[in-house]
């Protein structure tokens, strides 16, 4: 979850991030969430991860002062689970649906719809459909 504020000098962005670590979930999202917990048989230490996420986004961070965005952008792209699978998505805009072709330089997902045409996400749910 991201939250992004422009101003005429600066941007700022809030990042959130959703981890079940030592939950149990209802059943009724058993088939489409996790918990740490579930996959490692115990409890795991919440401070720790925490720890270890920001570690993490500090590396990050120092990388995107020294190379800029785009050597993030390329690892992003690889990484995404979502990119080149038919997606459903639902927001301010209305619901439509097609195919996950990119993300822009902006953080913006690309998607290609039926007709060809390309669409411009950037807020909204979005569901692998198939």
């Amino acid at each position: 979850l991201t939250e992004n504020r422009y101003g005429k000098e600066s941007g700022k962005s809030i990042i959130g991030i959703g981890l079940n670590v030592n939950n149990s979930l209802p059943s009724s999202l058993q088939n489409k969430a996790v918990s740490l917990k579930s996959i490692f048989g115990k409890p795991l230490p919440v401070k720790d991860i925490i720890r270890d996420i920001a570690a993490e986004f500090e590396v990050l961070y120092i990388s995107y002062l020294r190379k800029g965005f785009s050597p993030l952008l390329k690892e992003w792209k690889k990484a995404c689970s979502t990119l080149g699978k038919d997606i459903i998505v639902v927001s301010l805009d209305g619901r439509f649906s097609g195919k996950a072709a990119d993300i822009d330089p902006q953080c913006r997902l690309l998607v290609k719809g039926a007709s060809g045409k390309m669409r411009l996400v950037v807020e909204g749910d979005i569901r692998i459909s198939g």
